[in-house]
């Protein structure tokens, strides 16, 4: 798998990511390009209510039991369309599943870039977990 460029999303919410001295170091230490995007919910300019919807059917109800596909309540829907506004205006903590938030993303990103030539990497201020069987966490 040879890699051609790598697209960093930045999380304005959380400024101690410091993207751009990631983006220079990548730069120095990669010989590929490296661009800069704004966060992913934010620079999707296709991000739909579907979207919107998925995102919040990506929540953790309860954690001893594994990721099960439900619709979203009206609260819900409502909580994630104010956070793709503003990602920094959530203070409560929500647990995702981080595999249903990585599908998610994927359908955000252009079709055209969605082959392993690019390297996307997704800086996000939601909780994501994964589900262990073994010792349900």
């Amino acid at each position: 798998m040879k890699i051609s460029k790598i697209i960093l999303y930045d999380e304005p919410s959380v400024p101690e990511i410091q993207v751009t001295k990631l983006q220079e170091y990548l730069k120095e230490n990669f010989p590929v390009k490296i661009e800069v995007r704004k966060s992913i919910i934010q620079n999707n300019t296709s991000a739909s209510l579907d979207h919107i919807e998925k995102i919040a059917s990506c929540r953790i109800l309860n954690p001893y039991v594994p990721s099960q596909v439900r619709k979203p309540t009206i609260e819900e829907i409502n909580f994630e369309k104010e956070n793709f506004d503003d990602t920094g205006a959530t203070e409560n903590i929500v647990m995702y599943d981080g595999f249903d938030l990585q599908k998610t993303f994927l359908e955000m990103i252009p079709e055209d870039e969605r082959s392993s030539d690019f390297f996307h990497l997704i800086f996000t201020n939601k909780l994501t977990c994964t589900y262990d069987t073994n010792d349900y966490r």
